[in-house]
């Protein structure tokens, strides 16, 4: 099969997908192309049997958080990467973090670095798809975020200065109070403690604010 053949079949998809090559020819002959292919740039590899076409040949631009979805299924971003996209943390998180069902894992392609931590189904909620021109992708809310980062985190404490120096914290005025009480009862008693001390640090920092005004 030639490229151009092959481009027509996949330049509107999100993703080439191999298991799919055999609705088109001999599977293993298109492997092989396939191969030839990524060594010239014509395709870049997301993880084995998955990838995107190279930039010049792609149609639209593809979302790394569309990507983070898609690379392991359920998952959804969360930790640090979300706090960094809602703004409650400085740093610019490089990784996109992201939680599953399944288990632990690290993915790094040409896209960037991709990391995926194990949480239990129950907590597998708090949400919401985001829609991105073409794009969409399943992101925490910010306080689901904050939860899933403080069960994951073993060096987490119920502390002010590991919420003002380990992690930074920022407008925590933005951040709903009730919303993180109603989900702490979901986590284990560590993560629930910790919240507690998270709650009363906001408290804290906006009586500081209303004082200040």
């Amino acid at each position: 099969m030639k490229f151009n053949d092959f481009l027509k079949l996949y330049v509107d998809k999100p993703f080439v997908d191999s298991s799919t090559f055999a609705l088109y020819g001999n599977a293993g002959d298109i492997r092989r192309q396939v191969n030839g292919w990524l060594k010239h740039g014509y395709l870049l590899p997301l993880k084995k049997g998955l990838y995107i076409f190279g930039e010049q040949y792609r149609k639209m631009p593809v979302s790394p958080l569309f990507i983070a979805n898609f690379l392991v299924t359920p998952s959804y971003v969360s930790m640090e990467y979300a706090l960094g996209y809602y703004g409650f943390i400085p740093e610019k998180v490089v990784s996109i973090t992201s939680v599953t069902t399944k288990k632990t894992r690290i993915f790094k392609n040409a896209v960037g670095r991709f990391s995926y931590r194990t949480i239990k189904r129950n907590l597998f909620f708090g949400f919401t798809k985001v829609e991105l021109n073409q794009d969409s992708f399943f992101i925490a809310q910010p306080e689901k975020a904050l939860c899933d980062y403080l069960y994951l985190d073993s060096a987490a404490l119920p502390r002010e200065d590991y919420f003002e120096e380990s992690m930074r914290l920022q407008n925590t005025e933005k951040l709903s109070v009730k919303l993180l009480l109603s989900y702490k009862d979901k986590y284990d008693k560590r993560t629930g403690l910790i919240v507690d001390a998270l709650v009363a640090y906001i408290k804290k920092e906006r009586s500081k604010s209303e004082r200040s005004d």
